[in-house]
């Protein structure tokens, strides 16, 4: 969702409100019941939720209209990027890159954790 909303082709209001509803479902979901999962699994959905809310909060900042003033003034309180350029390929090499890592990884802890075979795996993706 994050992927699309933030994409070149614009902002819409139901791509912001679908990606809160299903990260909001998600998390809650993950706090109740993540005394079930190891360490090394927590903390990549810790990180996972962690890069989700920032690029959700980045790609909310750069859809509004904002004055230059008003933009480094909500940036320097930030770990962020600071220009608009800047903050736009942050956007786009979180999406592209570290988030679908970091979902990846998360595949395959849940994979071993539900001891699914690589075989089982191979099937489904021919």
């Amino acid at each position: 969702m994050l992927r699309v909303w933030g994409s070149p082709f614009g902002y819409q209001e139901e791509q912001r409100r679908g990606f809160e509803r299903r990260y909001d479902e998600l998390y809650r979901y993950y706090r109740a019941h993540s005394l079930w999962v190891d360490d090394q699994t927590r903390e990549r959905l810790d990180a996972f939720f962690k890069e989700a809310r920032e690029v959700h909060h980045t790609i909310s900042d750069l859809q509004e209209s904002y004055s230059p003033e008003e933009w480094n003034e909500i940036q320097s309180s930030s770990d962020q990027p600071q220009t608009k350029v800047e903050a736009r390929a942050w956007v786009r090499e979180k999406v592209a890159k570290e988030i679908p890592n970091l979902m990846e990884q998360l595949r395959e802890d849940f994979r071993e954790i539900l001891e699914i075979s690589d075989l089982r795996d191979r099937a489904t993706r021919s």
